[in-house]
C-alpha cells in the first residue's frame, strides 16, 4: 500500500479556498491510488511548538504551551510560550543560508515531539508532499516550514519530494522567500505551481517547475451543496436577478464601508440584490456595510454553498482566488480585484479571460467606475462569456488531475 505524507493539510483552516482545494487534492488522489494510505499534518499541527522543560529519568521532557496542565498557571504558560517560541525558531532556517546549521540540529534534537513525529511519518512514507496552498508567495512561518521540511526529507531523509499547488513571490517581491523557494525547490524531485506568473517567477530563479491548475477545478457537481444555497436564499428572502461580490484576500479593509457603500447602490442598477460573500463565519466589515444598505445579503455558510449561488448570479466582483474558480465552473462571469499577489493576474492568464483589467479595492473610490464599468460589460455579455468559462473551467479540470498522477509516478518511482 503507498503512503503519502502531506503536509499543510489546510481542511480546517477557515477559509472557503484552502477547504475546497483539500477536498479535491484527497478526491483526485484517491480516484487515482484507491489503495493509497494518506497521513497529513495540518497547518495547525505544522506551526506547532514544544518546549524543554526539564530533565526527568536522564531525558529532557518537552511541554506544549497550549497544554491543558497549564491552564492554572498562566504566567507559567507564558514562560514556556516564549521558551517554545526561541527553541522553535532554532528547528527553522530564517533564510537558505540556515538550511544546513538547522538541519543539524535537528539530528541533535529528537527527543522534540514535533521532530520525532515528523522523523516517524516521514520515515513510513513513500513520498512527503507540501501543499503549498495560501503560503509560499511571502514568508510566513508555515510557508517556511513547510518548504524546509519538504527540502530535509530529500536531502535528509532520501525520501521522494515535492512542493505542489503554490503561487510563488514575483521577482523582487519577497527576496527571502524567493532565496528560500531556490535552494530548496532545486533540490527536490517535483515543483508545480497553480498559474503561470508563478512559473515564469521561478524559472527567473532557474528552478524547474511544472504548471498544473488549482485541484480545485477537480471538484465534481457531488461537491457543492445545492440544498444549502436554496434554504439560504429562502431564510433571507433573496430573489432574483443579483451579483455576489466578496473582497480581495489579504488587503486591509478596515474603514472601507464608507467607499463600498456606493459601489454596491451602483452596482444594483446592474443586479437589485447582492450577496455579499463573507467566508470564515462572517465578515464585520461586510455585515455592517448589509445592515447601512437594502437588498444586501451576506452569505457566510460553506464553500460547498457557494458555486450554486454563483450558478445564479448575473455576475461576481471578487479578490478571491477561489471564488473565481469555482465561479468558472458554473458559469459565472466576472470583476476580478488584486490580491496581495500576482495569482489573480495568473489565474485570468490561465482561464483566458477577455477582460484582463484587475482593479484594486484598496483604493475604492478611485477604482469604483473601472469596476462598474467592467461590471455592466460582463453583464451584458453573460451568455457568451459563461459559455466561455464553462469551457475553459473543463479543460483546466482534465489538467488539474496530473497533480495526482504525478505523484503516483513520483511514488512508483520509489
Amino acid at each position: 500500500m503507498p503512503v503519502l505524507f502531506l503536509l499543510n493539510d489546510t481542511s480546517e483552516v477557515p477559509n472557503w479556498g484552502a477547504q475546497a482545494t483539500m477536498r479535491a487534492l484527497r478526491k483526485m488522489l484517491y480516484d487515482r491510488i484507491p489503495e493509497l494510505e494518506l497521513m497529513t499534518l495540518t497547518q495547525g499541527a505544522l506551526l506547532r511548538t514544544y518546549a524543554a522543560y526539564g530533565v526527568a529519568f536522564g531525558r529532557r521532557v518537552y511541554l506544549d504551551p497550549q497544554s491543558r496542565l497549564l491552564d492554572r498557571s498562566p504566567m507559567l504558560r507564558g514562560v514556556m510560550e516564549n521558551r517554545a517560541k526561541a527553541q522553535g525558531e532554532r528547528l527553522f532556517p530564517a533564510s537558505a543560508n540556515g538550511l544546513e546549521l538547522t538541519a543539524r540540529h535537528w539530528e541533535r534534537t529528537k527527543g522534540n515531539p514535533y521532530v520525532r513525529g515528523f522523523l516517524e511519518k516521514a520515515a513510513r512514507s513513500d513520498c512527503v508532499v507540501h501543499n503549498g496552498e495560501l503560503l509560499n508567495y511571502s514568508l510566513t512561518e508555515v510557508s517556511s516550514r513547510g518548504v524546509f521540511l519538504t527540502w530535509l526529507a530529500k536531502c535528509r531523509l532520501e525520501k521522494p519530494a515535492a512542493v505542489v499547488n503554490q503561487t510563488t513571490p514575483s521577482q523582487g517581491q519577497d527576496p527571502v522567500m524567493s532565496g528560500l523557494l531556490q535552494a530548496t525547490c532545486e533540490k527536490i524531485d517535483v515543483v508545480t505551481v497553480r498559474e503561470p506568473y508563478s512559473l515564469r517567477a521561478l524559472q527567473d530563479l532557474g528552478v524547474r517547475a511544472r504548471l498544473i491548475p488549482d485541484p480545485t477545478f477537480w471538484l465534481e457537481e457531488d461537491d457543492f451543496d445545492e440544498a444549502e444555497a436554496l434554504a439560504w436564499q429562502a431564510r433571507v428572502g433573496l430573489e432574483k436577478p443579483y451579483a455576489c461580490l466578496s473582497l480581495s484576500s489579504g488587503l486591509p479593509i478596515r474603514g472601507s464601508a464608507p467607499a463600498l457603500l456606493p459601489l454596491l447602490k451602483q452596482l444594483q442598477e446592474l443586479a437589485p440584490s447582492i450577496v455579499l460573500l463573507a467566508y470564515g463565519g462572517g465578515n464585520r466589515l461586510l455585515q455592517s456595510v448589509a445592515s447601512s444598505a437594502t437588498n444586501c445579503f451576506v452569505y457566510s455558510g460553506s464553500y460547498r454553498g457557494v458555486a450554486p449561488l454563483l450558478r445564479g448570479a448575473e455576475f461576481l466582483v471578487t479578490g478571491h482566488y477561489h471564488n473565481i474558480i469555482l465561479g468558472s465552473m458554473v458559469g459565472c462571469p466576472f470583476v476580478p480585484l488584486r490580491a496581495l499577489s500576482h495569482k489573480i493576474e495568473g489565474l485570468l492568464e490561465l482561464l483566458e479571460w477577455p477582460h484582463p483589467q484587475v482593479h484594486n479595492l484598496a483604493a475604492l473610490q478611485h477604482a469604483t467606475p473601472g469596476i462598474l464599468a467592467s461590471a455592466e460589460r460582463v453583464a451584458e455579455d453573460r451568455a457568451s462569456l459563461s459559455r466561455r468559462l464553462l469551457l475553459q473551467a473543463s479543460v483546466l479540470r482534465e489538467r488539474s488531475v496530473e497533480t495526482a498522477e504525478t505523484l503516483c509516478e513520483l511514488m512508483n518511482r520509489s
